[in-house]
């Protein structure tokens, strides 16, 4: 008879339920800290891939003007210097978007160095971050 009771009582211990819970709170643990590091490369990829579509951008409207824009908003719209505009075949761009951490891309002309411009995104720790972990469209 004693038997029979226990079967009628089965189920679950305390014990067992909070070694299952604590189980499933370690594996999805693990599952986030993975899957912010898979976030974090897309990120950075999907922004590597907007500075190359920015370099395309800027590479017609050079070949269209013979300079290259003052800033990025002349690739969406028609520059304000008359010469650049007169052969101006624009927009480059629909819009000027932001990376992925909603910071604007930065782009510099530069008067002398290695390239013409400087276009780069600050990449995922902001504008505090050091030059050399900036995202840029020549990496």
């Amino acid at each position: 008879m004693k038997v029979l009771q226990r079967s009628l009582r089965s189920g679950f211990s305390l014990i067992e339920i909070i070694i299952a819970v604590a189980i499933m709170a370690i594996v999805a643990g693990v599952a986030v800290v993975n899957l912010t590091g898979v976030l974090d490369k897309q990120r950075i990829s999907s922004t590597k891939s907007d500075l190359k579509g920015f370099k395309q951008s800027i590479d017609i409207f050079y070949a269209d003007t013979g300079s290259y824009p003052t800033e990025l908003n002349d690739l969406a719209e028609k520059p304000s210097d008359e010469r650049i505009g007169a052969k101006w075949a624009g927009p480059y761009m629909d819009k000027i978007k932001v990376d992925n951490w909603n910071n604007d891309f930065q782009y510099e002309r530069t008067a002398q160095g290695e390239h013409p411009y400087e276009l780069y995104s600050f990449g995922p720790k902001g504008e505090d971050a050091p030059e050399e972990e900036r995202l840029t469209v020549w990496e």
